[in-house]
């Protein structure tokens, strides 16, 4: 499969236009031996100067879902993280 043939199926399984597939950057990638791949999701607390832990997402699409979530209940330009659940939680910065 080629990138144009992968981002023209995400294209129609989600009803996005393509330039918006292809600034997301799919790709494919080998499926984990146990399949329990999640994403935890972090966003900027500016008050605390920390990433607070927000949702864990099973998929990609999981991790739409819930920013279209945020971006509906106001959020502008948030600052987020997403990263593989194996990933150590962010430290706070000081």
């Amino acid at each position: 499969m080629t990138q144009a043939q992968l981002e023209r199926a995400v294209c129609r399984a989600t009803g996005e236009s393509r330039a918006f597939i292809h600034r997301m950057g799919f790709s494919l990638v080998e499926p984990t031996p146990d399949h329990s791949v999640h994403y935890n999701i972090y966003t900027w607390d500016h008050e605390a100067q920390a990433w607070q832990f927000n949702f864990i997402a099973s998929s990609l699409f999981g991790i739409r879902r819930y920013l279209r979530i945020l971006y509906a209940e106001g959020w502008d330009r948030p600052s987020i993280l997403v990263c593989s659940s194996d990933y150590e939680q962010p430290e706070k910065r000081n």
